[in-house]
């Protein structure tokens, strides 16, 4: 591979402009922002005149405002009688949403980010039928705006209209809402407009460039997995040197194994989970990196900090680093290039420190960690 090749094209990259992220909603922690079967339902209940939140006609009124239906008094006297979730036509297509008062019947097909491969005539035929002598409103919602000339009835919408409408007329409703809602619907509005913000870096800009460094990509690829199985032997390697099988009859219990993070990084880590007989939960995270090794001890969430931390006390491990709330890093980081014997002399050590402190054992040289391990 050309690495000098490789080097020239990372610089032609056309990278975003540096700006803080937003703060994530309560939707988006759960993992529900790109549901569109999660909106529909939030919707429901919103346009729902019945329901607890107390918003009345807002976003009926906010829709019909929206998609340019002119509004008679008549249109919002009455409650909302019915609101239908996965409404099945004679075809057996669904529908997302249909709400209904005494005189007006609404129909919604919620489009997020599936494509438009329904069939708006049987929609609209299906809604005829429903709407009989009540005024008929048939509304394609979506985050991005849509110029399909095969929507039939259908008047497309989209989410940054509507909840403009929304926000619009929110003052005539909030005082009487049920306040416990109100965050509820600013959430989900949030959620929603985070969606739609458009990537700083132009589609066009990036795949002009990917179709233009096509070959070095591959190759680029390619050397990454190479290199990250190369590092997942390096620490399975690393195992081999390492006996815990000597400690079988010690009392604390001993699990090995390998991590490998399921984010772009290319880290790869040996784990030794121990269990003492106290219960305390301490692991030890052997990390190699491209350029280094580190060594970890740290504790699981059933133990806490102030436990692993009078543990360690016991262990005369001087050398110790913070590592985010629960780890320490054990001396200082290694060259990639250390001898393996060595590291395995070092990891071995410590986890026959710890076994040895569980035991509550006599450790005679209370700075045998400092002087020997690290």
């Amino acid at each position: 591979m050309d690495l000098q090749k490789i080097a020239e094209m990372l610089q032609t990259f056309p990278h975003q402009a540096a700006k803080d992220s937003p703060a994530r909603t309560f939707l988006e922690i759960a993992g529900y922002p790109q549901l569109e079967n999660v909106a529909s339902n939030i919707l429901e209940f919103f346009f729902d005149t019945q329901a607890d939140h107390g918003f009345k006609t807002l976003f009926l009124e906010a829709l019909l405002a929206a998609a340019g239906v002119a509004i008679i008094p008549g249109d919002l006297e009455a409650e909302v009688e019915t609101t239908r979730r996965e409404a099945y036509t004679a075809e057996s297509t669904r529908l997302d949403l249909i709400i209904g008062t005494a005189s007006l019947l609404v129909g919604i097909e919620n489009k997020l980010f599936h494509g438009l491969a329904n069939d708006f005539h049987i929609y609209q035929n299906h809604l005829r039928k429903l709407a009989g002598k009540r005024k008929l409103v048939c509304v394609l919602l979506t985050l991005y705006p849509v110029t399909s000339a095969k929507l039939g009835d259908f008047i497309p919408v989209t989410y940054a209209a509507f909840f403009e409408q929304v926000r619009g007329r929110m003052g005539r409703f909030v005082m009487e809402a049920d306040q416990r809602y109100v965050p509820f619907l600013f959430d989900f509005i949030q959620t929603i407009d985070h969606l739609r913000q458009e990537n700083n870096m132009s589609d066009a800009d990036f795949r002009t460039w990917v179709a233009e460094h096509q070959e070095e990509i591959k190759d680029l690829l390619a050397e990454i997995r190479r290199f990250k199985s190369h590092l997942r032997d390096q620490v399975k390697a690393l195992q081999g040197r390492i006996d815990v099988v000597k400690h079988q009859k010690s009392g604390v219990k001993i699990t090995p194994w390998f991590y490998e993070p399921t984010d772009l990084s290319v880290r790869r880590s040996l784990v030794y989970d121990f269990v003492t007989p106290e219960n305390l939960r301490i692991v030890i995270d052997v990390i190699v990196n491209p350029t280094d090794w580190e060594i970890w001890i740290g504790c699981r969430e059933a133990t806490s900090l102030a436990d692993l931390e009078a543990f360690l006390a016991r262990s005369g491990l001087k050398n110790l680093h913070s590592i985010g709330p629960r780890n320490f890093r054990v001396g200082e980081k290694l060259d990639y290039n250390t001898d393996r014997a060595e590291l395995a002399v070092k990891i071995q050590g410590l986890i026959d420190l710890v076994v040895a402190i569980a035991q509550s054992q006599q450790i005679e040289d209370t700075s045998v960690g400092e002087k020997t391990l690290f």
